[in-house]
């Protein structure tokens, strides 16, 4: 199997909608725009959306100094690289923290961080994400390029379908088996997708 590239991946987009492949990003066609458009906003959702493994990154986190507020609450320096928080150290303390702009609140001395990197390159990615971030892709490319609702619809089911098999795939990478909560509404091992209408919204 050939490695990954954000071509390869538009690509793949373009084939589920019956349209011709691009070279580059730069050509002079439709096909081409949308994809260099739709491409980081889609894998950017996506990443959001989920704990990857590939993505994952645990640091010390820098103290910031300043006063200590009256609440207990320590500071340090959201990393650069952050793309979402997902938890501080030590994990599963329940231990309180909160974001305000790129600063950490948290009642933990010597804080870590457990978080989603935002590094997009294609080589970190697992072939369920590349799978997954290429039908996101033709979801959001069909209404300009194919103009068939009914497509549209039947590639954002095969979306939903592939996300909840991909994140079961990922999931389950180590030793804790995790499965999907019985009640949606209260679903700790995902989040949600949403509607087709607010999914083809992120891409505006």
């Amino acid at each position: 199997m050939t490695a990954p590239s954000k071509i390869g991946i538009c690509n793949i987009a373009l084939a589920m909608l019956g349209g011709d492949s691009i070279r580059d990003f730069d050509e002079e066609n439709k096909r081409s725009r949308q994809c260099d458009i739709f491409y980081e906003s889609t894998v950017a959702y996506l990443m959001e959306q989920y704990d990857w493994s590939f993505a994952r990154k645990f640091v010390d986190l820098q103290a910031i100094v300043e006063p200590v507020p009256a609440e207990g609450l320590y500071p340090y320096q959201l990393p650069s690289d952050c793309l979402i928080p997902r938890e501080v150290a030590p994990r599963a303390s329940r231990n309180y923290w909160e974001i305000i702009g790129r600063t950490i609140y948290t009642r933990c001395v010597e804080a870590q961080l457990y978080y989603t990197r935002n590094d997009y390159s294609v080589d970190w990615f697992s072939h369920t994400f590349e799978n997954l971030a290429a039908t996101g892709i033709a979801v959001k490319l069909s209404p300009a390029i194919s103009q068939k609702p009914d497509l549209t619809a039947q590639l954002f089911n095969q979306f939903l379908a592939e996300q909840r098999d991909a994140h079961a795939v990922d999931a389950n990478i180590g030793n804790e088996y995790r499965a999907y909560d019985e009640t949606p509404e209260v679903d700790t091992f995902v989040n949600p997708p949403g509607t087709l209408v607010d999914f083809l919204g992120n891409a505006t």
